[in-house]
């Protein structure tokens, strides 16, 4: 009997390998690796993402997959990888080229503190060809966080408060929840520091009655198909993508949760 037990384990094992060693498309990567990492938050992020990645087809992909091999580098903490796949969508007007440029901008901060070319070449690029979109919350307001913080660190407080305020202000129309408008909590320490803690304050004031008007509005009108219904394979967090999915409602809820967020905040 113990004999027969250890063949039909031994043949499990068998029928079983080639499906855990499946190929696996970049889709179906960053799905399973943010599925991961939802599931385990104080996980080291690569041990999650590694054994994925490790099984994962890079090159001879369709279009898509090829994009979001450039996520799936992301994730796995590959800048190179990533910044190669994501370049070869960096001449694109649409919503590729859109994401591509806002993870290629945040690879050369983080990765190679490239934060002067960003701020001074790629940036102002950006605004140029994509501005401020309604469908697009996060835009470039997480890079250029990002960068404020490495200018604040070396010194330049003042330069970095001044990206802060004109990202902001150039949010104005408030049509969508974003993200720009949690930037002046964030920087507000520096601001005191920096004796500009009352701008900022106007600032948060300012973001804060424009968002309660836009949310009241929307809750007295009918809900409308004001969201898209394209979703890309795969998963992209913090994108437009990742937001593509939401109807009226959950694009309500987003207004809502950005209210309490700046009600919350000191």
């Amino acid at each position: 009997m113990v004999r027969i037990i250890a063949l039909i384990a031994l043949l499990s094992i068998k029928l079983c390998a080639p499906l855990m060693a499946a190929e696996l498309l970049p889709s179906e990567a960053t799905t399973l690796m943010v599925r991961a990492m939802q599931q385990d938050p104080k996980a080291e992020r690569t041990s999650l993402t590694h054994p994925i990645m490790a099984r994962t087809r890079t090159d001879d992909l369709e279009e898509i997959e090829q994009f979001l091999s450039g996520e799936a580098h992301f994730i796995n903490f590959d800048p190179a990888l990533a910044r190669d796949a994501f370049w070869e969508f960096r001449d694109r007007d649409d919503d590729l080229g859109r994401v591509a440029w806002q993870r290629i901008m945040i690879i050369r901060i983080n990765a190679y503190s490239m934060v002067d070319q960003v701020v001074d070449q790629d940036i102002p690029m950006y605004r140029k060809r994509f501005g401020t979109s309604a469908h697009d919350r996060y835009g470039i307001s997480y890079p250029l966080m990002q960068a404020a913080l490495q200018l604040a660190e070396s010194g330049s407080a003042g330069r970095a408060l001044d990206m802060i305020v004109d990202e902001v202000k150039r949010h104005d129309e408030f049509d969508a929840p974003y993200f720009a408008y949690l930037l002046p909590d964030n920087f507000m320490e520096l601001a005191d520091q920096e004796g500009r803690g009352t701008e900022f304050r106007a600032l948060k004031q300012w973001v804060s009655e424009g968002v309660s008007e836009a949310l009241k509005l929307r809750l007295s009108e009918s809900p409308a198909p004001d969201r898209r219904t394209y979703t890309l394979p795969g998963s992209m967090l913090g994108t437009l993508f990742e937001d593509q999915i939401r109807d009226h409602y959950d694009w309500t809820a987003e207004f809502l949760k950005l209210k309490a967020r700046l009600t919350d905040a000191p």
